[in-house]
């Protein structure tokens, strides 16, 4: 009966643990993409501000997007 028990706690800890770790990377993901919308807004602004759109700006753009996909 003991045995069984403490079967049942180490389970439990396992799971405890893989949940933390999952936790940390969706906190991880989470900070890179609200950097990333910041940046891109920043980038949004400028063009608002200098109604000019230039061709780095937009790769900029367009590689943030694909970084967001992939998290």
């Amino acid at each position: 009966m003991e045995e069984m028990r403490d079967s049942y706690l180490e389970e439990d800890v396992y799971q405890l643990q893989e949940l933390r770790r999952e936790l940390d990377r969706a906190n991880k993901n989470c900070r890179i993409l609200q950097y990333r919308l910041r940046k891109a807004e920043q980038k949004s602004l400028k063009v608002a501000q200098t109604g000019q759109v230039d061709g780095e700006l937009i790769r900029s753009l367009e590689q943030d997007l694909k970084v967001g996909e992939i998290l």
